[in-house]
C-alpha cells in the first residue's frame, strides 16, 4: 500500500509494508486521522501509522481466508473485518 502526500507535495509519502499476499482493502479511521487499517489475502487485518508508515500493532489473525471488508464503526472505537471464510470479526 503507498502512501501519497497529496496536501503538500503529491509525492509518495512511504509504502506500508507487511501483508504476506495482496491486500484486499483499506479503511482509514473515522476519529484518528494517521490511523489506518488494512486486509489482506494472507487473512490478516493490520493497523498503520500512516504519517510514519509503520505498523502500529502487531497483525491481527483469524480469518482462514482473504479479508475482503474492512469498516470501523463511526466512533473509531471498534473495527470489523469480513472475510472470504464467511466470518466477520469484531477487533
Amino acid at each position: 500500500v503507498k502512501v501519497w502526500d497529496f496536501g503538500r507535495s503529491g509525492a509518495v509519502r512511504g509504502s506500508l509494508l507487511g501483508h504476506d499476499l495482496e491486500v484486499c482493502c483499506v479503511s482509514w479511521s473515522p476519529t484518528m486521522e494517521d490511523l489506518v487499517a488494512s486486509g489482506g489475502v494472507d487473512g490478516t487485518v493490520r493497523l498503520w501509522d500512516g504519517r510514519m508508515c509503520k505498523q502500529a500493532t502487531d497483525p491481527m489473525k483469524g480469518h482462514a481466508g482473504a479479508v475482503s471488508a474492512i469498516r470501523w464503526a463511526p466512533d473509531g472505537e471498534v473495527l470489523a473485518s469480513g472475510g472470504a471464510d464467511g466470518t466477520v470479526r469484531v477487533w
